[in-house]
């Protein structure tokens, strides 16, 4: 079947009662949960979430609750109901919410079709494109320097009576995911960023030097990967604290991360005999 048949034929679950949608739920809820424990990949929660709600994708966004901090998101599109270059690949959290994304009550439910006078106009374009009837976003989590999100895109809108669902759902949701596993978040953000970042065929400590690294640079990523932190790093070197941020800038620009736990991993992620980043986080968890 072509993608775009599949797309016309394309059924939500929620729209028809029966056993079959309400064993999928349970699946993907005790999938969550898995992944909630460090049992399973973050991405397969996001699937069976997907899955048992019959939605074309699914993404978990972190929104920082500061002017100008911006997103970061894991996402699973389903292949076979999604188009070549309309994946969803961010969060659109705040353009359901607006100004009430960096307050968001947990565990609560916003629709996108419920909202009047979009701010951004991002989502309402993404949805003409991809052909997205409806977004549905639940806060799962405010914590002080960030707000965590799911955000699931059906192409057939939900039928009137889900709201109910949405709402046991979101609580559900939300109350396990603020008992996770540390660390979880950063985890799956890395292991994405692996998966589709051209990593350096050599590591960056090696005597090659891949990143071009100055000398007083590949001295700071050496202490780094020894466990010291910035403190420390700058009592080694005899250096102030503004000099070991003009040193990490230099770093991340040369290295294509951008913070210091994308670095950690970089600098301590495995390398295998072809020397290519593999596998598991090994970086410190914050």
């Amino acid at each position: 079947m072509a993608i775009s048949d599949g797309l016309n034929l394309e059924r939500n679950p929620i729209h028809v009662a029966g056993g079959l949608a309400e064993a999928r739920l349970i699946e993907a809820i005790a999938s969550w949960c898995e992944c909630l424990q460090g049992r399973l990949p973050l991405v397969t929660a996001l699937k069976q979430l997907a899955e048992g709600l019959g939605a074309r994708a699914v993404c978990l966004s972190r929104h920082v609750r500061e002017p100008g901090g911006g997103a970061r998101a894991v996402t699973f599109n389903v292949p076979a109901l999604t188009r070549p270059g309309l994946e969803v690949t961010r969060s659109y959290a705040h353009c359901v919410l607006g100004r009430y994304v960096d307050r968001p009550r947990p565990a609560s439910v916003w629709f996108s079709s419920l909202t009047e006078g979009h701010d951004d106009p991002a989502l309402a374009v993404f949805q003409e494109r991809a052909r997205i009837a409806e977004t549905v976003v639940v806060a799962l989590a405010l914590e002080e320097k960030w707000a965590d999100y799911i955000e699931i895109h059906f192409a057939v809108a939900p039928a009137g009576g889900s709201q109910g669902l949405f709402n046991t759902l979101a609580d559900t949701l939300s109350r396990t995911w603020i008992r996770r596993s540390p660390g979880l978040f950063s985890d799956a953000i890395l292991a994405s960023q692996a998966q589709a970042r051209p990593w350096p065929r050599e590591p960056l400590l090696s005597t090659a030097n891949p990143a071009r690294l100055s000398r007083a640079e590949f001295r700071v990523c050496v202490l780094l990967s020894r466990g010291l932190n910035s403190a420390a790093v700058c009592s080694e070197l005899a250096i102030s604290p503004s000099t070991l941020k003009a040193h990490l800038r230099s770093v991340f620009a040369k290295t294509g991360t951008t913070s210091m736990v994308e670095l950690l991993y970089l600098l301590l992620a495995p390398w295998t005999t072809e020397r290519q980043v593999a596998g598991a986080v090994t970086a410190r968890r914050a």
